[in-house]
Formats: structure tokens, sequence, C-alpha cells
């Protein structure tokens, strides 16, 4: 039987979903790890998890272990995952 991972907002994670209160709920973030637009690798192990809002783009980073996410940051994106990549 499996249980749904336990997502646990690291102390940077949860000061940048603070910052951004006006724009972003934690649904947002439990969303984009549950259901990504896009997953992308990120350095130390980490994936970045990505979600289309209407305007913008939510990039969840994060770590797993076994049936744990920590969150590590939020960031909110002009452009997407493609449009990273092609930046200088």
């Amino acid at each position: 039987m499996q249980t749904d991972p336990i997502i646990i907002l690291g102390r940077y994670a949860k000061n940048k979903l603070r910052r951004y209160r006006d724009r972003l709920v934690e649904a947002e973030i439990t969303a984009a790890i549950e259901h990504p637009d896009e997953v992308t690798p990120s350095e130390k192990g980490r994936s970045n998890a990505w979600k289309q809002r209407e305007t913008d783009w939510i990039r969840v980073t994060y770590r797993t272990h076994g049936n744990r996410i920590d969150v590590v940051t939020i960031t909110l994106k002009d452009r997407g995952p493609r449009d990273e990549e092609r930046t200088p």
C-alpha cells in the first residue's frame, strides 16, 4: 500500500511563501509538486517542479527522502523551464 508523500516546507521556503503571500498559497506549492507541468534537475540532488499559471510560473525546488519531500525554496518566474535554458 502506497501512502501520499509528506511535504515539508523548510525555513527558507516558508519565508518565501510569506514574501509571496499576496500572490501564492501553499496549495499551489503542493499542486506543483504533485502535478507538475515539468520537472527539471537541480544541483545537489534536488529537483525543480514547474507549474504554469495564467501570467507566470511557479518553480518549487525540493529534495526527496523516501516518503518525505523537503521543499527548499519557491520562486515565481516570468518564464518557464524551456525559456530558462535559453537565457545566457
